[in-house]
């Protein structure tokens, strides 16, 4: 048997071995939870998850796995359920109220692409945004652009509809990604109503969403709209914002 029947044989067992390896080796899904509980304080799941906010956990994927929402001192169970995910990225939105919880939990297909191995410029600094409506039991609601701060010239001052139309949003509803024009070397400010959609009813006059080169430039961020038309408190109408990769 020659030195490179040998070397030959030695490879295809360290190649055999590597993959028995890969395997067995544990797999697990990236979950966004947020919490939009309307009239809930801040909740427990592995971790504490305040009002408002949201939280990564990472549950082992392909095989049953309990996911259990807990009140704040962790003696109560909320919600309880079991999934069977893939090694990929989750959203689990908790709203609803006390009485009537709901869930969404949304496999995150479409998360757009940002290239960040780079210094970026005026011309291309981007964030994408999407909307969801999670206001109890709400009716219809719209989304409108009013304004902007330190926008480039394209696509907002060119009235580009994909960004500048008003989003219409159904209970329960999530909105396709939106981009989002920012400039690189200051903060870019966008401000938002939210009115009826179908009697024109104001619900919230602004919402302002600043984006800086630290915090939402080249991020993908969810802004959620909670609460009740109204209400005060932990039932207080208004958005929040939730950031992705």
């Amino acid at each position: 048997m020659n030195i490179r029947y040998l070397s030959l044989m030695f490879l295809f067992v360290l190649a055999i071995g590597a993959c028995k390896k890969e395997e067995n080796k544990e797999r697990f899904a990236t979950v966004r939870v947020v919490n939009a509980w309307t009239g809930q304080d801040a909740v427990k799941l592995n971790v504490p998850l305040n009002f408002a906010s949201s939280v990564l956990i990472y549950p082992k994927a392909e095989s049953p796995a309990m996911v259990t929402v807990s009140s704040k001192d962790g003696k109560n169970v909320l919600l309880s359920g079991t999934y069977t995910l893939k090694p990929m990225n989750y959203s689990m939105y908790l709203f609803g109220t006390a009485l009537k919880p709901d869930t969404i939990l949304r496999a995150e297909m479409d998360i757009p692409y940002i290239q960040t191995d780079r210094t970026p410029v005026a011309a291309d600094s981007v964030s994408h945004i999407r909307f969801v409506n999670l206001s109890s039991e709400s009716t219809v609601l719209k989304v409108i652009l009013k304004d902007a701060l330190n926008v480039p010239d394209s696509p907002i001052r060119t009235n580009v509809p994909s960004v500048t139309a008003p989003v219409a949003l159904a209970y329960r509803e999530i909105s396709p990604w939106s981009k989002y024009p920012t400039k690189a070397a200051t903060r870019t400010v966008y401000n938002f109503e939210v009115r009826n959609a179908a009697t024109g009813e104001l619900l919230m006059a602004n919402f302002s969403l600043t984006l800086t080169p630290n915090s939402g430039y080249f991020k993908n961020i969810s802004l959620v709209v909670k609460g009740v038309p109204g209400g005060t408190g932990r039932n207080a109408f208004g958005i929040f914002q939730s950031n992705y990769f």
